[in-house]
């Protein structure tokens, strides 16, 4: 990012372009990892509000707990796995920088 903002202030519009585009594909995979973690919880919370679900406003969780011992087990799952889309791929060199 540092040398596209270089390539930007001296208005080398190729230098900026090429930049660019190693930006959006070192970015891109991580972004379609936090894109289908995100799907896959929406998807999931739309399924539990059905009636008897574990998201259900009248859920009876006594009457339906093998259900829900389910549901909440791969809430948890999803949870998991969003944590993890949200992680940066990074060098050593870049997650010391941050650290530092």
């Amino acid at each position: 990012m540092t040398r596209a903002k270089l390539a930007s202030d001296i208005a080398d519009i190729e230098g900026f372009k090429e930049e660019r585009k190693f930006i959006v594909e070192y970015l891109e995979p991580q972004f379609q990892r936090l894109l289908t973690a995100e799907s896959q919880t929406v998807e999931f919370i739309k399924y539990e509000k059905r009636p008897d679900r574990l998201l259900a406003s009248d859920a009876d969780l006594h009457r339906h707990a093998k259900d829900h011992v389910q549901a909440i087990a791969e809430a948890i799952i999803l949870v998991d796995n969003l944590g993890a889309a949200m992680k940066r791929d990074m060098s050593r060199d870049i997650a010391i920088e941050i650290r530092a």
